[in-house]
């Protein structure tokens, strides 16, 4: 995605964050912020590792991760991310202006908040209490309950019913360390929930960091669930509660997420995989059935299996040695 910006030269922005520049950067004029797979002739990026290698844009790099890039239009940085956040606080980005509408057929309560910039479908229900912020796009036959919070962007589908506390569209957890310190990354992205979806009550999605964060056709997610920025999850999926997905996650179609799921960051799941309960998911799925963790048995035999388990390399160990005599 392109999030466009006040045009500035790629000299300015670097003299700004007190950052050197390479010849082939001088005089460019940047016009638009982007992933560094979007990057292209106007745009700003960053990069942090040799895997990519675009071939236009304005990066802002290591010196020894531009050496290998076939692109030379370098602004150079010791800590490419967080000067690529800096950036982001110094640029004026460009607001598309959204005409408001709201369908006369829709009912929205006068105790709402609703931005005049927002586009709300034909039977769609809007809740006392509900906060919509500018932009936001609402589907025929939605019903938004009471006390739901959806921030600037975001897109909700047709039919879907977002239960009461929902929040859609927060801030992403997205922070960078430099020189000891945690410092926010400003998240461009937005939200987008397709039709027939159902968003428990207190559940969280965020937005996303440079792209946006995307709920598919007829997903189910139970209440009190946590949706990270920039997680992608696949038509007719089901989350029970209390489960959290970490950012960058891609979900398949047609999976079962149990309750009390935790997902780690940046893994992807196949479509129709199943996780039971409880479980901790840290690599990438294939088609199946999954389970971790231990359930609940009597206090006396957790103890004694969890000691044999802190015991058990030194057993092997042993066993080893005798083989070896």
């Amino acid at each position: 995605m392109h999030y466009v910006i006040e045009p500035v030269t790629a000299d300015q922005l670097a003299s700004a964050l007190g950052l050197d520049i390479s010849n082939e950067a001088k005089g460019q004029q940047l016009n638009a912020v982007t992933g560094i797979d979007d990057v292209g002739t106007g745009c700003l990026s960053y990069l942090t590792s040799k895997k990519n290698s675009p071939s236009d844009g304005v990066i802002i790099t290591k010196p020894d991760i531009a050496m290998s890039m076939s692109c030379q239009k370098i602004i150079f940085s010791q800590n490419p991310r967080y000067d690529f956040s800096r950036a982001l606080t110094l640029l004026q980005f460009v607001e598309s202006k959204q005409m408001g509408h709201i369908d006369a057929k829709a009912r929205v309560s006068g105790y709402a908040i609703v931005d005049p910039s927002c586009i709300i479908g034909p039977n769609a229900v809007i809740e006392p209490g509900v906060i919509l912020g500018p932009g936001v796009t609402v589907g025929a036959g939605t019903f938004v309950a009471s006390g739901v919070r959806i921030s600037s962007g975001s897109q909700i589908g047709k039919n879907c019913y977002i239960d009461m506390g929902a929040v859609i569209g927060a801030q992403g957890f997205g922070f960078e360390k430099n020189a000891g310190a945690w410092y926010q990354l400003r998240h461009l992205g937005s939200v987008k929930i397709a039709d027939e979806c159902y968003i428990g009550a207190l559940t969280a999605i965020d937005r996303g960091f440079l792209k946006n964060t995307e709920i598919g056709m007829g997903v189910k997610i139970d209440n009190h669930c946590q949706i990270a920025h920039n997680v992608s999850i696949g038509s007719h999926t089901v989350i029970a509660g209390f489960s959290a997905i970490a950012g960058s996650v891609k979900i398949g179609a047609d999976c079962v997420i149990a309750g009390n799921v935790a997902i780690r960051d940046h893994v992807n799941i196949a479509d129709g995989v199943v996780v039971t309960g409880g479980s901790s998911v840290a690599t990438d799925l294939e088609r199946g059935i999954y389970s971790s963790g231990m359930h609940a048995i009597e206090n006396r035999k957790w103890l004694r299996n969890h000691r044999q388990i802190l015991q058990l390399n030194d057993t092997i160990q042993r066993l080893e040695g005798k083989l070896n005599d």
